[in-house]
């Protein structure tokens, strides 16, 4: 399945959502299109320690961003392999 690139972001598949949602200790989530004959978003819901974070990914940019910021947090952690 191809990817098609909305506004600059890449929708994740539903293969990367749920192995980052296994990955990270997340919940698998499908979102419903808005619109007749639009494709579906899978995202992942991580769990957080704060709730007031932004908590759920859909797009590969934010998972790049993420990772990057986790380096900082646990920098001993292996990387996520994808």
């Amino acid at each position: 399945m191809a990817q098609r690139k909305s506004a600059g972001n890449t929708p994740l598949t539903e293969s990367q959502a749920r192995a980052l949602a296994s990955w990270w200790s997340g919940r698998y989530l499908w979102l419903k299109p808005q619109q007749e004959g639009g494709e579906p978003l899978h995202g992942v819901k991580l769990p957080m320690a704060l709730e007031s974070e932004a908590a759920v990914i859909y797009f590969w940019e934010e998972v790049k961003c993420l990772e990057h910021r986790r380096c900082s947090v646990n920098p001993g952690a292996p990387d996520w392999v994808g």
